[in-house]
């Protein structure tokens, strides 16, 4: 077997079974596509709706359920550096199979759930191990590949996964109505244990392209390019960006009934996800060789371009159909340079640890973002509150200003994929 395709060893990887065959791009993104959305569908875009009847079902006040989120964001942000590094030097395909079988378990926990607080562990549980089996690991196994094709890969990944918000709000709504919660997360357990771990264990049962980093401790190669100066740029401009699309996650349809659109504002709410998987086609189709920093300016200008069209357009129902395509399209752009901007700037050597480290800052930063959205409000008034989400959104551009003066061709130290192409 030609040692260059031999996956390392790792934690997980000494009793992976032989490999076969070696995972291409293509056999890897087939795999992903399916088991990407159902992770997103179920962890994330369902919990909204499940909060409501969970704490219904059990007297608590939806806002736990939040509590419960935000506590669970944090944990799983400061979990991100450290399983990036094992990711580094072991097989994230045998992660990803590994977190299958845990989240699936997790998932008949919770609708067994004999008590609120069974619920609340299960949901802080479910953001950890998600950390396995969505694009935490995900990017990191196709960051492998040759860069080109990696990066190609997570660009295409990303348009897929995008379709998990219009597959699973209908279903999720449906499901609660039809199943109740319980039979709906029963449902979801089926499908990480029946579907997404058989796809995990296909993808580790063939070799993936050994990582780039040797399987000791921490790599001079990763320090150096997290002493870098160009790191807290990039990771507090994806944490203010992060901010942003997280206050709007979970507050925007709060904002667009202050607005008394009436009718228009299901309209409004509908644009977000055209618009969102109308972004990734424009990146994977007309932007595929163009450096991730320039869909990296157009996300971190349309948010808070898009809240600035709620403060000054005198028309409500133009201004919330504003803010949810910009949102839309900002967020759409996000989630793929989340991937490919780490991979431009750094190179793939240490990448999983290195998007680890980012992540956890914008995750922490994130978890508290909705509660103090709220307390602004309610401290500040409603406008004060968004001028602040206009103000952090200044600082996420004018950290990629100084990333982009410090990657341009000739500066020392950066990696081949830094230019400004």
């Amino acid at each position: 077997m030609n040692p260059e395709m031999t996956s390392a060893s790792g934690p997980l990887g000494d009793a992976r079974p032989p490999a076969t065959r070696p995972l291409t791009p293509a056999r890897a993104l087939a795999a992903l596509a399916i088991t990407q959305n159902i992770g997103y569908g179920t962890i994330f875009y369902s919990y909204a709706t499940l909060n409501r009847a969970m704490t219904a079902e059990f007297g608590f006040e939806t806002s736990a359920g939040f509590l419960v989120i935000s506590v669970a964001m944090l944990l799983s942000g400061l979990c991100g550096a450290g399983f990036g590094r094992l990711l580094d030097r072991g097989d994230p395909a045998r992660y990803m199979l590994w977190g299958s079988l845990v989240t699936g378990l997790l998932y008949v926990l919770l609708a067994a759930a004999p008590s609120y607080w069974v619920v609340a562990v299960a949901i802080v549980a479910l953001q950890i191990s998600g950390i396995a089996v969505l694009y935490s690991t995900s990017f990191p196994l196709l960051s492998r590949f040759p860069e080109a094709e990696a990066r190609r890969a997570i660009t295409r990944l990303s348009l897929i996964a995008g379709f998990a918000s219009t597959l699973f709000w209908p279903l999720v709504i449906w499901g609660t109505e039809t199943l109740g919660w319980r039979g709906l997360t029963a449902v979801y357990a089926g499908l990480h244990l029946g579907v997404a771990l058989p796809l995990h264990l296909w993808m580790a049962r063939q070799s993936l392209p050994a990582p780039r980093l040797a399987p000791v401790s921490a790599s001079p190669e990763t320090d150096r390019a997290l002493r870098q100066r160009r790191f807290w740029p990039l990771a507090i401009s994806f944490a203010a960006t992060g901010f942003i699309g997280t206050v709007l996650m979970v507050h925007l349809v709060p904002l667009l009934e202050g607005l008394r659109m009436g009718a228009a504002l299901y309209l409004a709410t509908t644009a977000v996800g055209p618009a969102m998987v109308l972004a990734r086609i424009v990146s994977a189709v007309f932007w595929p060789e163009v450096h991730p920093l320039k869909p990296a300016f157009v996300a971190a200008l349309l948010f808070p371009f898009g809240i600035v069209l709620l403060l000054i357009l005198p028309q409500p129902v133009a201004a919330g159909i504003g803010l949810c395509i910009a949102y839309g399209i900002a967020h759409g752009l996000f989630v793929i340079i989340g991937g490919t901007l780490p991979l431009a700037v750094f190179g793939p050597i240490g990448y999983g640890e290195i998007l680890g480290r980012i992540n956890r800052v914008r995750m922490v930063t994130g978890a508290f973002a909705p509660a103090l959205f709220a307390y602004a409000q309610s401290g500040l008034g409603p406008n004060a509150a968004l001028v602040l989400l206009v103000g952090i959104g200044g600082v996420g551009i004018l950290c990629l200003i100084d990333l982009a003066r410090q990657i341009q061709p000739g500066r020392e130290g950066n990696p081949p994929s830094g230019a400004l192409a």
